[in-house]
């Protein structure tokens, strides 16, 4: 190497290490000035996308679900008290259940604090459980029934965040749960609540896991819920005392008061306000992630000095040797992608092949052009041919159905702005000869951009039409049977009312007939009275007195009837003794005139909530029906005894019992042993759907030394027996 290149070396060295000292010196000032707001910024950018996946995925989604149960026409039919309607709205919830990975329970609590419908979910062992009714509770107590008394009525409100509790001890594992309760109202009146138990333990995951910093859910209590620190979780149920203020002191009410706040150690948002006692996210940055950044700046510097000093030893030492390494590794580069396209087509080619074979069609779509191919199978699956259909966005969505456009162009924006969105959806698209058929679309991202904007997007289409035909076929024909047995219902509902009003008429007249000869005595009397010059003012006063004592005594039996025949709307709390009183007042005259004893043995009066007027049809059936049997058996000395005791009841005659082969048939519908014209079949029938279903009761009979015995027991805590 001579002198002048020499030289040309060394002063070229000498500016390049200037250089390099220059470009370290401007690198470190400019990150020493910006590190921290770069930090911040992308700190609050991270908070804002958390707070949206909370938005999105929890509070609009679960409001939502909420009020898709309230709107059914089966729910609004079993507020109003129809509890044929029972088993649709269970599986109403069961569908709900299953439909979303955060939901452990969805309930349906009445005005009294008592679970009618209840679903559970263990999504450990993938389990989705319609509750028993004997296992429904009593939750009356709980604060968020208690405080949906005083909420807006048909809005949702949500609970606080807390850990799950069964038989009052904290779920373990931790089960972070959050409420959404809807109070409802029907007709000014309160109905009670539907309240969905969300298990999002892997929602608070998603939002507190960052790899760049170091996150704190808090809320307006300043207590600990979720720290970086996994041995400060829940501080307020492990009593460690520990709050906010341990880990931030000066700055916590700005924290607690701000809806965002920063500052240069830290940034916090409130995620929720609709969560009672609010969700605030508090970051910082991790040592570790600040570290990597220091040592990301310090390599970028180093880079670039090798990279000049490469560029540097490629100018003046250009050789053959080094040349040639250059070219060999280009070339074998060039090998290797050559053969993974080569792999990469081949794959495609065998994807496609797979998609055809199936009978699916499959499409591409180059998003920077807008351009889309469409296979064959997907033309000819709307009865086109090949060269019928051009490749462009616009074909597809303009054969879309127009009720379905809108929301499928949502899910496509959704799956092209959204890394983790999956594009799976059903609509409607028009055929060649202009017909419907259902599409189930999938798409898939095969290649993105730097920023992670989808280039390229193939999905598949299938025909679901026959599916969707058979899905609600059996629909209307689940509805159909609804139907069928509602009608049945209430055509068994009227013939017991017939029945009943027959045993009314009875003994109304019974009744009266005692009043009405008193009258007609006195009527006659005043002939002979006016005959012998007796009637004086006297004599018509005392006349007039009497007839009017008896005439009240008969409008009283009227009033007795019919208020014996008003139908309960609600349910009221009354007394099992007086409603047995009612009806005997009003039986008094036909037993007396058949002879028969009727005993009531008061040992322990108790109170229950149900419907009075169907309790007391109840009674009177049973009466009726002993003083039946008495009077064809021609029993001497007559008898019936009703016990009352500790909610219980029990009915017994003395006519010798029930056939042991018709023991277990009595309570069948339109079963009778009377003689024909005699009975519908349907009184005991009617008794026991009353007890059990609408008192929550039991209803058993059996024999004794005597006769039949009726046994009606009630909880005491007023859930089923």
């Amino acid at each position: 190497m001579n002198t002048s290149v020499k030289s040309l070396v060394k002063i070229f060295f000498s500016l390049f290490i200037i250089f390099v000292f220059i470009q370290i010196g401007i690198s470190y000032f400019y990150f020493k000035q910006s590190k921290k707001n770069l930090i911040n910024n992308s700190l609050k950018s991270e908070l804002k996308i958390k707070r949206k996946i909370f938005s999105e995925h929890f509070i609009t989604n679960s409001s939502n679900f909420l009020f898709s149960i309230q709107d059914s026409q089966a729910f609004q039919k079993f507020l109003q008290g129809d509890n044929t309607y029972l088993k649709e709205n269970e599986n109403i919830f069961l569908a709900l259940a299953k439909s979303h990975k955060y939901i452990d329970q969805v309930r349906y609590i009445d005005e009294n604090g008592y679970e009618n419908i209840r679903i559970d979910q263990d999504r450990k062992i993938n389990t989705t459980t319609l509750v028993k009714s004997e296992q429904l509770q009593n939750k009356a107590n709980r604060y968020y029934f208690e405080e949906s008394l005083y909420k807006p009525m048909n809005k949702v409100w949500f609970s606080k965040l807390d850990l799950n509790v069964e038989n009052g001890e904290i779920e373990f594992p931790y089960v972070p749960t959050i409420r959404a309760i809807l109070p409802l109202e029907k007709n000014n009146d309160f109905k009670g609540i539907l309240i969905i138990n969300f298990n999002i333990s892997s929602l608070l995951k998603q939002i507190t896991f960052s790899e760049k910093f170091n996150y704190i859910l808090t809320n307006k209590k300043s207590e600990i819920l979720i720290h970086y620190n996994d041995e400060y979780d829940w501080s307020e149920y492990s009593n460690n005392g520990v709050k906010l203020d341990k880990f931030i002191t000066k700055d916590k009410n700005e924290i607690i008061t701000n809806f965002e706040f920063s500052n240069p150690n830290f940034s916090s948002i409130y995620i929720c306000n609709q969560i009672k006692d609010s969700l605030i996210l508090v970051g910082s940055i991790k040592d570790e992630y600040l570290k990597n950044l220091e040592k990301e700046h310090i390599q970028r510097g180093v880079l670039i000095i090798i990279s000049i000093l490469l560029i540097f030893l490629i100018i003046f030492t250009f050789t053959k040797v080094r040349l040639t390494e250059i070219l060999n590794k280009l070339k074998k580069a060039d090998e290797i992608n050559e053969e993974l396209s080569e792999n990469l087509e081949i794959s495609e080619e065998n994807w496609r092949s797979a998609i055809e074979n199936s009978g699916d069609g499959h499409w591409e779509w180059n998003t920077s052009t807008n351009e889309i191919h469409f296979s064959n199978n997907w033309k000819t699956m709307l009865g086109y041919e090949e060269d019928e259909i051009s490749n462009n966005f616009f074909e597809w969505e303009k054969r879309v159905h127009k009720d379905d456009i809108k929301r499928v162009l949502k899910e496509v924006d959704k799956f092209v702005k959204q890394k983790d969105y999956k594009y799976k959806v059903k609509f409607r698209m028009e055929t060649k000869d202009g017909s419907y058929k259902w599409i189930f679309a999938q798409g898939y991202i095969l290649r993105k951009d730097k920023e992670g904007n989808p280039l390229r997007i193939v999905g598949t289409h299938k025909d679901i039409t026959t599916d969707i035909k058979n899905e609600q076929f059996l629909k209307d024909e689940v509805k159909r049977k609804t139907d069928e047995n509602f009608k049945q219902f209430q055509l068994i509902q009227q013939q017991s009312k017939l029945a009943a009003m027959g045993e009314m008429i009875g003994a109304i007249a019974h009744q009266w007939r005692q009043p009405l000869n008193e009258i007609s005595i006195r009527i006659q009397k005043l002939k002979y009275a006016y005959k012998k010059n007796e009637i004086d003012e006297e004599f018509i006063q005392d006349f007039i007195n009497k007839n009017k004592i008896t005439i009240n005594f008969m409008s009283n039996t009227i009033d007795d009837f019919r208020n014996f025949f008003t139908i309960d709307k609600k349910p009221i709390r009354f007394s099992i003794n007086e409603s047995i009183k009612n009806v005997l007042n009003l039986t008094e005259a036909q037993l007396k005139k058949q002879n028969i004893k009727i005993s009531l043995n008061e040992y322990q009066d108790f109170e229950i909530n149900g419907y009075k007027s169907e309790f007391e049809h109840v009674i009177m059936n049973f009466i009726s029906n002993s003083k039946y049997e008495l009077e064809e058996k021609k029993i001497e000395n007559p008898e019936i005894i009703i016990n009352i005791k500790e909610y219980e009841l029990e009915f017994e005659d003395n006519a010798g019992g029930i056939p042991k082969d018709l023991i277990t048939r009595i309570f069948e519908p339109y079963f009778t042993s009377k003689d024909q014209g005699k009975g519908t079949g349907m009184g005991l029938y009617m008794s026991k759907m009353i007890i059990e279903d609408n008192m929550k009761g039991s209803i058993e009979v059996k024999n004794t030394q005597k006769g039949a015995k009726f046994i009606i027991r009630f909880n005491k805590e007023g859930k089923k027996y």
